[in-house]
């Protein structure tokens, strides 16, 4: 017993070692998490529920969302294909006439009250992005003019909708949308958070020839 947990100890410290740089969550058998704070392991105590980033947490939570949210959906709004990594979930639809943005609608409703009723999960409908080329912009497929069908969230005492994106938004941490420049500004956005100032030049550099 006391080898075997010498063991498990070894591997905890060496997964820790490999992460070190970063926040690493990692569950243990006796309801504990790990994590390395200013290059320090830290345990935490979690009595009950789960943690963002746990190993086993993840999967608990990742199959719930699948077995209690995105199954029920798919099962109603069968031709929708949504995908989700974690938390994050997106919906690709295709547009054909105004009963397809209502459907689209109802399927974000369904979404949020699914997330709470089975998970007791806020589904944060004002931070809904919808992502639609600017050609439709101005007719009456223009997603804007049917945003009172969707969800809305109250915050900070102004009741707020999901907003209409028309160049480029960050799904997952990858730049997705229909204009190459404001996907660009994405990943620039990204590697300037990231890279000290000293190196930026370099970066960008390299950004531009891999396109």
């Amino acid at each position: 017993m006391a080898a075997a947990r010498a063991l498990t100890t070894m591997v905890t410290m060496a997964a820790v070692r490999c992460a070190i740089d970063d926040i690493a969550f990692l569950r243990t058998n006796y309801g504990e998490v790990l994590t390395v704070v200013d290059c320090q392991l830290k345990c935490v105590e979690t009595p009950i529920g789960l943690t963002q980033g746990g190993l086993f947490s993840m999967l608990q939570f990742c199959l719930a969302v699948c077995m209690l949210v995105l199954k029920p959906l798919k099962e109603k709004y069968p031709e929708l294909y949504p995908k989700a990594i974690a938390d994050d979930t997106h919906l690709p639809a295709v547009i054909h006439a105004t009963e397809d943005i209502a459907r689209l609608a109802e399927w974000c409703h369904l979404y949020v009250e699914l997330s709470k009723s089975e998970l007791n999960l806020s589904a944060n409908p004002r931070k809904f992005k919808l992502l639609q080329h600017s050609k439709w912009e101005g007719t009456e497929l223009d997603i804007a003019q049917h945003l009172h069908l969707f969800p809305a969230q109250m915050h900070e005492g102004e009741l707020k909708r999901p907003k209409v994106t028309r160049g480029a938004l960050k799904v997952n941490g990858v730049a997705i949308g229909f204009d190459k420049e404001a996907r660009v500004e994405i990943i620039h956005a990204q590697v300037r958070a990231m890279t000290p100032a000293w190196t930026m030049g370099s970066r960008v550099v390299v950004l531009y020839a891999l396109e």
